[in-house]
C-alpha cells in the first residue's frame, strides 16, 4: 500500500478490524508467505505459493481501500511504485546477531553480555 501512496497509518487502519477486508487480505498473505517459507526445500511445492503471492500482490495494487466505511485515497501522488516488504531495520532490536566467534555465544546487547 505504501507503493500506491497510502500512509502507514492508513495501512494500519485498513487491516485493524478482524472484520475488515484489510485484515482478511493480510491474513491470507501471511499464511501463503508462511507456507512459501516452509516449502523452500521443494521447488515444485513452492511454485504454487509464489504464484499465489504474486496474485495477492496484484490484487492489492487494484483493490479499493475502504477504511471506516469510506473509500480511502492515497495521501501522496505517485507516478510509479513497487510493492515490497521495504527495508529491514534492526538497530533497536534487543537481540543482535553478530559474527560467531567460534564459542557458540552471541552478544545480546552493546555491553557484550553473552548468551
Amino acid at each position: 500500500m505504501l507503493g500506491r501512496g497510502f500512509t502507514a497509518a492508513q495501512f494500519a487502519s485498513w487491516g485493524s478490524g478482524s472484520s475488515s477486508d484489510g485484515y482478511d487480505w493480510n491474513k491470507r498473505f501471511g499464511v501463503v508467505y508462511a507456507f512459501l517459507e516452509a516449502s523452500k526445500g521443494d521447488e515444485d511445492r513452492g511454485r504454487a505459493y509464489r504464484e499465489e503471492l504474486k496474485e495477492l500482490t496484484e490484487e492489492l495494487m487494484a483493490i479499493d481501500i475502504v477504511i471506516d466505511d469510506e473509500l480511502a485515497t492515497p495521501e501522496a501522488e505517485l507516478t510509479s511504485g513497487t510493492i515490497s516488504t521495504g527495508s529491514f531495520e534492526t538497530t533497536d532490536d534487543r537481540f543482535k546477531m553478530e559474527t560467531p566467534d567460534g564459542s557458540g555465544h552471541y552478544s545480546t546487547n552493546e555491553d557484550g553480555t553473552q548468551l
